[in-house]
């Protein structure tokens, strides 16, 4: 991760933490209940159906990335 200059940072409250348990059993949910509906049987199907699911949740839940400040 360092060499894309990624730096993780920990959850330090109780609060964060409750938030990215929700959201990974969110798309636990999501994309269980998805693949039942289209009938995923199998491991390469889920794979290429995991695209499309990754592209529908982005459009709808992802926001844009702004610079709220800027180096002088």
């Amino acid at each position: 991760m360092r060499e894309l200059g990624i730096i993780q940072i920990y959850a330090e409250s109780s609060q964060a933490k409750g938030r990215i348990v929700r959201f990974f059993k969110t798309l636990q949910c999501r994309l269980k209940e998805e693949l039942r509906i289209e009938g995923i049987k199998d491991i390469e199907s889920a794979n290429i159906s995991l695209k499309g699911f990754i592209e529908r949740y982005n459009k709808k839940f992802c926001i844009e990335f702004k610079i709220l400040f800027y180096h002088l």
